[in-house]
């Protein structure tokens, strides 16, 4: 429930070794900066973002503070852990699979906007399961918003980014290159793996 209220409390019960395989297991989220800088960015990709949004177009919001700067933009709640719906001026927040699909009626005007894990790249199947390969393959790649500041893009390990969804049909269909809001009209392109 704490998770669910983004109340965060935190506590170290110890240490474990694990193995050192770059390529194979996940390194650790960095956290966003908490910099004048930072903020300006992630303010100033929402406002971008939000200059391109369609009025009666579902949005599914991804979780980060970049995705949340988009919905204080809005005047509307946004949870920093949960996947939420914003339509028309208002916000389903904490969604699962079941209530996207339940909810969702016009997949051709929807969209999803994320904002990868910092440091480690991951923009879909991890930390956002809620946005399942049925969800993604029904609103399409061309229709994912995806948001990152260029300090986060910067540390990104090996430069692209990665998904991770759990079924190779859909992880094949978002490999290439895609468009990344990096702050006010300006994006650039990464590669996905």
């Amino acid at each position: 429930s704490a998770i669910r209220s983004d109340a965060f409390a935190v506590k170290l019960y110890g240490y474990l070794k694990g193995p050192f395989l770059p390529m194979r297991i996940q390194g650790s989220k960095q956290l966003s900066p908490d910099t004048v800088d930072e903020k300006e960015n992630q303010m100033a990709i929402a406002r971008s973002i939000i200059e391109e949004m369609q009025p009666n177009a579902t949005y599914i919001l991804g979780p980060g503070t970049t995705v949340k700067c988009i919905a204080d933009l809005l005047h509307v709640p946004k949870t920093v852990l949960g996947v939420d719906i914003y339509k028309n001026g208002k916000v389903i927040l904490d969604v699962d699979e079941k209530k996207i699909l339940d909810t969702v009626d016009d997949w051709q005007n929807t969209w999803i906007i994320l904002s990868p894990i910092g440091r480690q790249g991951i923009l879909l199947g991890r930390g956002n399961q809620q946005i399942s390969p049925e969800i993604i393959k029904r609103v399409g790649k061309q229709r994912i918003i995806v948001a990152a500041t260029k300090s986060k893009l910067r540390d990104i390990e090996g430069g692209v980014l990665r998904v991770d969804t759990g079924d190779a049909e859909t992880d094949k269909m978002l490999k290439g290159y895609i468009k990344v809001v990096t702050d006010y009209r300006e994006w650039r392109l990464m590669r996905v793996e």
